[in-house]
């Protein structure tokens, strides 16, 4: 099987973990013995509070708002979701209905992730 790391393998991989997340296979590799990467101090030292009305408040005074996908995102899935239910359970249409589907939560997915990977980098 043809695979595209993100990155070299450091340690003795013992366990491969394959699952399909919508159209995509996601292969994972635990390994064990990794060798520890520990960042420069940096001096700096921050108290996070999370979900408290924004998605992050800061003991600096720095408040970070919640992007809300699932919003812009609801009135597209709503209608994928009325389209799949048209079709009969189980047949061609009614499976790529379902993938269509799919693919929006995996996109609204992708942008939590990213959003909150962002303000992570922001906040280092």
């Amino acid at each position: 099987m043809k695979i595209n790391l993100q990155r070299r393998l450091s340690g003795t991989p013992k366990t491969l973990t394959v699952r399909r997340r919508a159209r995509h296979l996601e292969a994972t590799v635990f390994c064990s013995d990794v060798p520890k990467n520990e960042l420069p101090p940096t001096g700096k030292v921050i108290g996070i509070d999370l979900r408290v009305g924004v998605l992050a408040a800061c003991s600096d005074g720095s408040l970070h708002e919640n992007p809300r996908h699932r919003r812009q995102l609801a009135p597209i899935v709503a209608r994928a979701q009325r389209q799949r239910a048209r079709h009969r359970r189980g047949s061609y249409r009614y499976q790529r209905a379902s993938a269509a589907l799919a693919r929006l939560k995996e996109r609204e997915a992708n942008w939590r992730t990213d959003a909150l990977h962002k303000l992570s980098r922001r906040l280092r």
